[in-house]
């Protein structure tokens, strides 16, 4: 059988009529055919075997409960929208070989395209098996209940013709379960729990309302992970803090998501205008034409003049979004102006109780980011940790915005800030890195950007420390590093210390009684601190002082809420994080907003002061230490020097 990549590999589909009462006919003329003649049928078995667009445009009936009226008929032809034929080819090319995640908004029949392409492959392929789970065990199968998934086949199989259908003997279909043992075929539902599917393998598992798993989904996401090559996880944006919202958002799903937005549906997209730079845009020219005709008004006007043309008869919303008459129609019956945003426009910066607010998300992406000059990595001294070359690879960790002068950043003044998360199953997964982000400390610009999540904090701390020194003024002063101390960040911070890194970001901690207050490396991210870290950077970014470029930061802020007196990312809550930090979700945005610490209003850069005596040093302080280690250090040279020239 031929394989099916894209719509023009369908050898049949372009002899389907799409005009309703055309395909009528047209499915009439087949079912007759078959029935008549045994060799018609099997040769329109074939037809469907080979192009599963021809078989859903010929066979396929659908349910529809929100009839207009009493008489209208809810069972409807499926006859396919011009956005969901490739969308089906997608899914259908990618069982067994990749996943698949469905971005959309409600109402888009995504699930139906996934039931479908799983079910073409179970009538007609041999040997499949599938997966499928929803939220609750009751969406997966009910018996006669058309909302579930199993009854939805159910529903699709019982209009089909006899001749296309297989033996279905006694315990073929029972819950949770369809086989067709004639092609040795099964469909396997199951309860949604956090280990669901581990056990078992299958050809592909379709994971549906992703977004409202328990635990946030990250269980089932893991579980899943070996048990099929291929997933089709489907939802709908909601409040953060859920693995489907992650991948989506993550730019190394990219090749695999499919978005399915409100304004490719041919029922709601009509009339699609929206307000721009204070002037009204009809992007549907001949539906507002139409509505003048209605009208009795004068609609054969010039294109310029539509739009005023139109502007006095109608309500139009100018806030500076696509809409259309149905969006109008359908926010005047949400609850909520969110319950729009999320649902509806999939806008993940509205999320309730944002910190980031999603107008600043919003113009942040729209003005500020931009593909990076240079992705790669720094190769640096394993022992000295002195930056040697950047290595430019498409897949390298290290994302450039500035430009490089001799293969280094153009000399300046620098601030670093680094967010370290430890190593965890969840992160290994993909769940967390660790990140460090570069601004300038003149201009307040990001200039770059790494993330990796292999690397224990030790190893992330000699990248960072490389990193730093590359990221050098004319005068070979290091970057201003600032990293959080507590979790991960102590393991971190022992190495910059051992290795006599500076500068570095001090804060000031009280001493005893009696004592007076010390200035101790590192920013304890904790609390009302981690708050106002995170206010002032919103603060930069609003007065346009901090300029982000990264567009993986920025999809990760509109995740942070406000929780108990600090600022939290919501998917922290949903991860176990062995450290115990509580913090292993927004990398890059964390690492942002302590290297703008680090640069705001021109912070003066503290470097500590080498003490050349150390008798001069108090036992236990950070001179005293550091001059120690590099004694050990010394010796440990000379002894190594000593036992080459003896060998």
């Amino acid at each position: 059988m031929a394989k099916i990549e894209r719509v023009e590999d369908c050898p049949f589909y372009g002899r389907v009529p799409k005009d309703r009462l055309e395909n009528m006919r047209f499915r009439r003329f087949l079912l007759e055919k078959g029935y008549e003649d045994r060799d018609a049928a099997q040769e329109i078995w074939i037809m469907c075997a080979r192009d599963p667009l021809f078989w859903i445009n010929t066979f396929v009936w659908t349910f529809e409960p929100r009839a207009e009226d009493a008489q209208t008929e809810t069972r409807l032809p499926f006859i396919t929208w011009e956005f969901q034929d490739p969308t089906i080819i997608n899914l259908y090319a990618a069982v067994g070989i990749e996943d698949r995640i469905i971005d959309k908004s409600r109402d888009m029949a995504a699930t139906w395209m996934m039931l479908l392409v799983i079910l073409h492959q179970w009538l007609f392929l041999k040997y499949r098996t599938f997966r499928m789970a929803s939220r609750v065990e009751s969406l997966v199968d009910k018996r006669d209940d058309l909302d579930a998934l199993l009854p939805k086949l159910d529903y699709v199989m019982k209009w089909l013709p006899s001749w296309m259908k297989p033996e279905m003997p006694l315990g073929s279909r029972t819950h949770l379960h369809m086989a067709n043992l004639e092609r040795g075929n099964t469909i396997e539902g199951g309860s949604t729990t956090s280990d669901m599917f581990r056990g078992g393998r299958c050809t592909c598992a379709m994971l549906d309302e992703a977004q409202m798993y328990p635990d946030g989904g990250f269980g089932v996401f893991k579980a899943t992970g070996d048990t099929a090559n291929s997933r089709f996880i489907n939802g709908t944006c909601g409040d953060p803090g859920n693995v489907f919202d992650e991948k989506v958002m993550d730019p190394s799903w990219a090749s695999r998501r499919i978005e399915l937005d409100w304004t490719l549906h041919p029922l709601k997209r009509p009339g699609l205008y929206e307000w721009k730079n204070n002037e009204l845009i009809l992007h549907d020219k001949p539906y507002w034409r139409n509505q003048l005709r209605l009208a009795g008004r004068d609609w054969t006007v010039p294109d310029e003049e539509l739009a005023a043309a139109v502007y006095p008869h109608y309500n139009f919303v100018c806030d500076g979004w696509l809409r259309s008459p149905w969006f109008d129609w359908r926010e005047s019956r949400a609850g909520s102006r969110m319950e729009m945003e999320q649902e509806v426009r999939r806008n993940r910066a509205a999320s309730q109780g944002a910190f980031y607010p999603g107008d600043l998300v919003m113009r942040i992406k729209m003005d500020d980011c931009l593909p990076p000059r240079y992705v790669g990595s720094l190769a640096y001294d394993p022992e000295t940790l002195a930056p040697v070359e950047f290595i430019e690879d498409p897949y390298g960790p290290l994302k450039l915005w500035c430009e490089l002068e001799g293969g280094r950043p153009v000399p300046g003044r620098y601030v670093m800030g680094n967010d370290v998360a430890s190593v965890s199953q969840e992160r290994q997964a993909g769940a967390s890195v660790s990140a460090s982000v570069i601004f300038s400390g003149e201009t307040g610009e990001q200039a770059a950007e790494w993330a990796d999540h292999n690397l224990e904090p030790q190893e992330v701390a000699r990248n960072a420390i490389a990193l730093g020194r590359w990221f050098s003024t004319e005068g070979g002063d290091n970057a201003l590093m600032v990293y959080e101390c507590n979790g991960p960040g102590l393991l971190f911070g022992s190495v910059v210390l051992e290795y006599n890194y500076m500068p570095l970001y001090m804060r000031r901690r009280a001493g005893r009684i009696g004592e007076p207050a010390t200035s101790v490396p590192g920013f304890h991210a904790t609390g009302p601190l981690k708050q106002t870290a995170h206010g002032r950077f919103r603060m930069g970014l609003r007065e346009g002082k901090c300029t982000i470029r990264s567009i993986d930061m920025v999809n990760e802020m509109p995740a942070f809420r406000y929780s108990a007196g600090t600022v939290e990312h919501a998917a922290s809550k949903q991860t176990r994080d062995p450290s115990g930090a509580r913090h292993n979700h927004g990398d890059r945005t964390s690492a942002g907003v302590f290297a703008w610490e680090g640069t705001r209003d021109g912070i003066e850069i503290k470097e500590r002061r080498a003490v050349s005596d150390p008798a001069k040093a108090k036992p236990n302080c950070w001179a005293y230490r550091a001059k120690v280690r590099e004694e050990e250090a010394r010796r440990a040279a000379e002894k190594k020097r000593w036992v080459n020239r003896a060998g």
